[in-house]
C-alpha cells in the first residue's frame, strides 16, 4: 500500500481540420503527371496502392481533394514557367498550393524581391517529424528556410545519379573484371580503376578508335571529387572549394590514362553522341536517366546485346568504400507556392494544407511498412533491373544509402553544366595537362562571386 510518484507525459494530439471540400492543388508538367497522381495509369511507382489508400483517407478525414494539374502551356519549362509562378504570386493569383520546380530555381522564388515561395518551416518541425532525408531538406532549404513539401523516408528510395555506365557485352568480351564487382569487392580505388581502364585499353584496336573510357571531362571532375567526400558548392558554409587537393589529384589522374591513350579526348556530355553512342568506347559518364530512355541510351544501343552496367566514380587510394560518396545536384521539389490564400475557404490555412500533405505522404510510407508481403529490396531490385542489366550494379547503386550523399548544386545560378565557368579548366587540366591552378583562378573570382550572391545572407 506504499505510496509511489508517477510522472505522465502528456503527448500533443493533432485535431485533423475540416478543410471544407477545399483542393489541394499540385502542378507539374502535362509529360509528368503520372510522377504524382497515383490514380493515373503511368504512375510506376512500388508505393503506388499504399499511395492511393493514404490519398482517399486523408481526403476524407480533412474534407478536401488533392489533385494533380498541368502547367498551362504558356508556361513551358524554364523561364517562363519561373515567371508565370512568380507573376500569380506577387497578384495573389496563384494556381496551385504546390508547384514542381527544380531546386536550381529555389533562389528565385524564395529570395526577398520575389516571395514566390512560402516559407514551411516551422510546419516541418511540427508534423514534418523528421523525414526528409538530408539531401532532399538541403536542396529544399534557401538561407536557412525550408520551402519544399516533406515526402517521407522510404526504404524503396535510391539516390544514384551521375556515374560510369559500361557496355556490358563488350565487358565480358574483353574479359576483364566487371568494374560494379570491383567495387563491391572494394578495388575501385584510383589504383584500381587506372588499372582496370589500362587493361582494357590494352586489348582494344586504338587504330579504329577504341578507347576505355570517354564522356566529359567536366563530368569526371565533379564526380571524382564529390566520391572523395567534397562537395564543390557547399550551401551551408557558402564556400565554393575549387582549390581543393582532392579535385587536383583526380584532374591528374584522368590525365594520366588522356596520356596512357585509354580516355577519348573528344568530350561528349554523352546524350546523343560521342563514342560511347558509336560503339568505340567501353564506359562513360552519364546520368542513371539516360539507361533504356529512347530519347538518350536507347535499349537497342549496341545491338542484339545490349545491356548496362553502372560503377560509382573511383574513389582516392588513401580512402575505401565505406568512405567515398555521391552527390545529387539537380533535384524536383514540391515548393509551396506563395499567393494562395484568396482561394482558402473561410478559417483553411496554409497549415491545414501542409499538415494534410504531408500526412498523405508519411501514411503512404506507414502503409507500406505494414504490410507483411512487401519486400523494399526486391521492389528496388526489380525496379532498377529495368534500366541495369548488372546485378553487382544494383548492388552498388543500394550502397549509397541516404547517409552516403550529399547535396552539391555545382551550377546554382547557371542554365546547365555545360554554361557553368567550371568546365573549360576542367577539359583543360584534365585533357590538356594545363597547369589547375592556373585554369581554376581564370573562374574562381567569377564563380564564387556568384554562388555567395546567391546563398550568403
Amino acid at each position: 500500500s506504499a505510496m509511489f510518484k508517477v510522472t505522465v507525459k502528456v503527448e500533443d494530439v493533432e485535431i485533423i481540420p475540416d478543410m471544407k471540400g477545399y483542393k489541394i492543388v499540385i502542378m507539374n508538367a502535362s509529360s509528368a503527371l503520372g510522377d504524382l497522381d497515383p490514380f493515373l495509369d503511368s504512375y510506376t511507382k512500388p508505393d503506388k496502392m499504399y499511395k492511393q489508400s493514404a490519398w482517399l483517407e486523408v481526403e476524407k478525414e480533412f474534407n478536401c481533394d488533392i489533385s494533380v494539374v498541368s502547367y498551362p502551356d504558356s508556361a513551358p519549362w524554364g523561364p517562363a514557367r519561373i515567371q508565370y509562378i512568380i507573376d500569380n504570386a506577387a497578384t495573389g493569383t496563384s494556381t496551385a498550393d504546390l508547384s514542381v520546380v527544380s531546386n536550381l530555381w529555389l533562389y528565385k522564388f524564395a529570395n526577398s524581391s520575389a516571395n514566390a515561395a512560402v516559407d514551411v518551416t516551422d510546419l516541418y518541425t511540427k508534423y514534418g517529424r523528421n523525414q526528409m532525408p538530408t539531401v532532399l531538406k538541403e536542396a529544399s532549404t534557401y538561407k536557412g528556410k525550408i520551402y519544399a513539401a516533406s515526402t517521407g523516408i522510404s526504404a524503396t528510395d535510391t539516390y544514384v545519379d551521375l556515374g560510369l555506365f559500361y557496355n556490358m557485352a563488350w565487358v565480358e568480351k574483353l574479359g576483364v573484371k566487371d568494374p560494379a564487382t570491383m567495387f563491391n569487392a572494394g578495388e575501385w580505388n584510383y589504383t584500381g580503376f587506372k588499372a582496370w581502364a589500362q587493361e582494357v585499353q590494352a586489348k582494344l584496336n586504338a587504330e579504329n578508335g577504341e578507347y576505355a573510357l570517354g564522356g566529359h571531362s567536366y563530368y569526371y571532375w565533379f564526380g571524382l571529387t564529390n566520391a572523395a567526400g567534397v562537395k564543390i558548392a557547399d550551401t551551408q558554409s557558402v564556400t565554393a572549394n575549387i582549390d581543393s587537393q582532392r579535385s587536383k589529384d583526380a584532374s591528374n589522374m584522368i590525365y594520366q590514362l588522356v596520356q596512357a591513350g585509354a580516355f577519348d579526348t573528344a568530350s561528349t556530355w554523352a546524350e546523343s553522341d560521342g563514342g560511347f553512342i558509336g560503339g568505340t568506347t567501353v564506359m562513360s559518364t552519364g546520368y542513371l536517366w539516360f539507361v533504356k530512355n529512347q530519347s538518350r541510351w536507347s535499349d537497342t544501343m549496341f545491338g542484339d546485346d545490349t545491356r548496362y552496367g553502372y560503377v560509382p566514380f573511383p574513389y582516392p587510394d588513401d580512402l575505401n568504400k565505406e568512405d567515398a560518396r555521391i552527390s545529387q545536384s539537380e533535384i524536383s521539389l514540391l515548393m509551396y507556392t506563395a499567393g494562395r490564400e484568396a482561394a482558402y475557404p473561410a478559417g483553411v490555412t496554409l497549415e491545414n494544407v501542409y499538415y494534410a500533405m504531408t500526412e498523405m505522404y508519411l501514411r503512404t510510407i506507414r502503409n507500406q511498412e505494414n504490410d507483411l508481403t512487401f519486400s523494399a529490396e526486391s521492389v528496388v531490385y526489380q525496379s532498377l533491373s529495368k534500366r541495369i542489366d548488372n546485378p553487382a550494379s544494383i548492388e552498388a547503386i543500394r550502397h549509397y544509402t541516404a547517409e552516403r550523399v550529399f547535396y552539391d548544386p555545382v551550377y546554382v545560378g547557371y542554365t546547365s553544366n555545360s554554361d557553368t565557368p567550371l568546365n573549360t579548366p576542367a577539359i583543360n587540366s584534365m585533357l590538356k595537362g594545363n597547369d589547375y591552378q592556373q585554369e581554376f583562378d581564370a573562374v574562381k573570382e567569377q564563380y564564387t562571386t556568384n554562388f555567395k550572391s546567391i546563398f550568403a545572407s
